[in-house]
C-alpha cells in the first residue's frame, strides 16, 4: 500500500492566499487601479463584517474578474507569478518537511482550494507526485474564462481521496501525512493517520487540539526584499501586522492617541512639535524592534511552543539589522540635539534604557510569570516614550493607560498565550471606555471637589481619550456584532 503525504498550499506551504493574490498580480500587470480599488474595497468589508451579514462571497468576486481572459494569456500570467512572487513565500519548515517525506518514498499530493491553473504549475516546479485543485471553468469552444469555478474543493478535500487511490492504488491512510492551516479540512485530516493542523500563532492551537489534531508551528517565509527591513518599523510590520491596512491600525494604535494628547496639553499642534514627534518615534521604534529580533530569533528557541515570525533569511541577517537599528537611533539622538533641549534628550535616552532593559527581561526571563508585568510596560512605553522629548505632564499619560488599556492589555496577553480564554474580550475594552469616560465625565461638571478643579485639565484629556476610544472601536464592536447575527 501506498503512504502518501498531503499538503495545503495557501497557508501551509506557502504563505500567501495564492487565489486572491494572483488574481491581484493580474490585474497589477494590466495596470487597472480601478479593479485593485475594487479589491481593496472588498477585503475591508469582509473585515468590517459587512459580506458575511449580506452573505457574499468574497472568493467569488475575485474570481469572477477573471471572466473574458483566454486560458493561454491566464496560463502565462500565472507562470510569471509563481516564479515572481509564490515561490518566494514558501515556509522553509513545511519544505523541510516535504522533502524528508519525499525522501523517504512517500508519495507527495498537492492538495488545495486554489484555482487550478496556479496549483498545477506550483506542483509542478516543486515535483509533486500529483495534485488536485479547484478547477477555474473556461467556454470549450473558445478557450475564454467564465469567471467561476467548475469544481470547487474548499471544505470538500476529504472526497479526493477516492481519486487518489484510482491514481496511485490503495493508500495506508494510517501511517500516512497530511498538513493544513484550513480548519475546513478537519475532515480530511481526520482520515489521515498523521495529521497536522498548521499554525503560526500561539492562540490558533487549542480549535486543532480539540478535534485530537496534532499541531506543527511555522515561521512564515518573508516573501519581499530582505532591504526594506533594515528600514525602522518595517520588521514590525512584516511580524505583527500582516492584515489588510497594517498603516492605518498602526497610526490609529500608536500615534494618534500620543498625538491628540500632545495636542490637548499644549492647546495647538504645530508642524514642528509634530516632526519631532514623529523623529522621536522613529529613534523609539528602531531600538524597540531589536526586542522583537531578539525575541523572535533567539529567545523564542528556549520557548516551549512558541510563536514563530523570523524565517531563515532573517535570522542570518540578525546583526546587520540590530546594527543599523542602533545606528538609527544614534542618529536621531544627534538631530533631537539640535532642537531639544538636552534635559529632555537625557530623560528620552534613558527612557529609551529602561525600556530595552525591561524587553530584555520579557525575552529572557525564565520566570513566564513575570511577562505579566514586563508585557503591560512595554505597551505603555508605546505612548509615552516619543512624548519624552517634549515638556508635558506625564501623570496624564499613566492615567491614560491604566485606566483605558491596562485591562484590556493583560487579558489580551493572557488570551494570547493561552492562559485565559475568552472570545468576548473585546466588549470589555469597549465597555470600560465607557464607564470611565462617563465617570470623569460626571466628576468634572457636578463635583466642586478642590482636587477635581485643581486637576481639571487631566480631567478634560481623560474624557476626551475615552469619547476618542469610543469612536475608535465602535467599529470592531459592530463588526462583531454583525458576524455574531450573521451565523445565526
Amino acid at each position: 500500500m501506498n503512504k502518501i503525504a498531503i499538503f495545503d498550499l495557501d497557508g501551509t506551504f506557502v504563505n500567501a492566499n495564492s487565489t486572491y493574490d494572483f488574481i491581484k498580480f493580474v490585474f497589477k500587470q494590466k495596470k487597472r487601479i480601478d479593479i485593485l480599488f475594487y479589491f481593496f474595497f472588498l477585503e475591508l468589508c469582509q473585515k468590517a463584517g459587512i459580506l458575511a451579514l449580506l452573505k457574499i462571497d468574497i472568493r467569488e468576486k475575485f474570481i469572477n474578474k477573471l471572466k473574458g481572459f483566454k486560458r493561454e494569456e491566464i496560463q502565462n500570467l500565472a507562470e510569471n507569478f509563481v516564479d515572481s512572487y509564490l515561490i518566494k513565500c514558501i515556509n522553509q519548515d513545511i519544505l523541510n518537511k516535504f522533502n524528508e517525506l519525499k525522501n523517504q518514498k512517500f508519495l507527495t499530493i498537492l492538495l488545495s482550494s486554489t484555482i487550478d491553473i496556479v496549483g498545477k504549475i506550483f506542483a509542478k516546479k516543486m515535483n509533486f507526485n500529483g495534485d488536485y485543485e479547484s478547477i477555474l471553468a473556461f467556454d470549450n469552444n473558445n478557450d475564454i474564462c467564465l469567471g467561476y469555478l467548475k469544481k470547487d474543493l474548499l471544505g470538500k478535500k476529504e472526497v479526493i481521496l477516492n481519486e487518489i487511490e484510482k491514481s496511485f492504488g490503495a493508500i495506508d491512510l494510517k501511517n500516512s501525512y497530511c498538513f493544513s492551516d484550513n480548519f475546513e479540512d478537519i475532515n480530511l485530516l481526520k482520515k489521515i493517520g498523521n495529521s497536522f493542523g498548521v499554525i503560526n500563532k500561539q492562540e490558533n492551537k487549542n480549535k486543532w487540539l480539540k478535534q485530537n489534531i496534532q499541531t506543527i508551528y511555522i515561521a512564515p517565509a518573508f516573501g519581499g526584499n530582505i532591504k526594506t527591513l533594515y528600514l525602522p518599523f518595517f520588521y514590525y510590520k512584516y511580524s505583527r501586522l500582516n492584515f489588510i491596512s497594517p498603516y492605518f491600525y498602526f497610526f490609529f494604535d500608536y500615534l494618534l492617541l500620543p498625538l491628540l494628547i500632545l495636542f490637548w496639553i499644549q492647546n495647538s499642534l504645530f508642524l514642528k512639535n509634530i516632526l519631532l514627534f514623529f523623529v522621536s518615534f522613529i529613534g523609539y521604534i528602531s531600538i524597540y524592534e531589536i526586542g522583537y529580533l531578539l525575541n523572535d530569533c533567539v529567545s523564542v528557541k528556549k520557548e516551549t511552543n512558541p510563536t514563530l515570525r523570523a524565517d531563515a533569511k532573517i535570522n542570518s541577517k540578525l546583526k546587520e539589522l540590530i546594527i543599523i537599528r542602533i545606528t538609527f537611533f544614534i542618529l536621531i539622538i544627534i538631530l533631537l540635539l539640535n532642537f531639544i533641549n538636552i534635559k529632555n534628550v537625557l530623560i528620552y535616552l534613558f527612557g529609551i534604557l529602561l525600556v530595552s532593559f525591561i524587553f530584555g527581561i520579557h525575552n529572557f526571563s525564565k520566570i513566564f510569570k513575570i511577562r505579566y508585568i514586563t508585557f503591560p510596560l512595554l505597551r505603555f512605553s508605546h505612548f509615552i516614550i516619543p512624548l519624552l522629548i517634549f515638556d508635558i505632564n506625564f501623570l496624564i499619560i499613566f492615567f491614560v493607560y491604566f485606566l483605558f488599556y491596562f485591562l484590556y492589555d493583560e487579558i489580551s496577553y493572557l488570551n494570547r498565550n493561552n492562559i485565559y480564554w475568552d472570545n468576548k474580550i473585546f466588549f470589555l475594552k469597549f465597555i470600560s471606555i465607557v464607564f470611565f469616560t462617563i465617570l470623569f465625565y460626571c466628576l468634572m461638571e457636578l463635583s466642586k471637589c478642590p482636587f477635581i478643579l485643581k486637576n481639571v485639565e487631566i480631567l478634560i484629556i481623560l474624557r476626551n481619550v475615552g469619547i476618542y476610544l469610543i469612536c475608535v472601536n465602535l467599529p470592531v464592536v459592530f463588526k462583531k456584532l454583525i458576524i455574531k447575527f450573521s451565523k445565526n
